[in-house]
């Protein structure tokens, strides 16, 4: 064996978030692929909600609208 290699997972894409006017865009590279974006209100006994997004460019991109006093997201492959 002269050439043997060992890879672990691949790291999980970084999610990332900015704002343009009153809208939030949640991101991550389109490069990266399997991955569901979700949402939730509360982290108690959480309710995963698919969040709708598409590829722009090299981004995939969710517009979400601030309601409420908190959300949370996560990427689930």
């Amino acid at each position: 064996m002269d050439e043997l290699s060992v890879v672990g997972p691949a790291a999980p894409p970084q999610l990332g978030i900015r704002k343009a006017g009153s809208d939030l865009f949640l991101f991550w590279p389109s490069a990266v692929t399997g991955f569901t974006l979700e949402g939730t209100d509360s982290l108690t006994a959480p309710t995963w909600n698919s969040v709708p997004y598409l590829v722009v460019g090299n981004e995939t991109q969710a517009t979400v609208q601030p309601t409420g006093t908190s959300r949370y997201f996560r990427l689930r492959k």
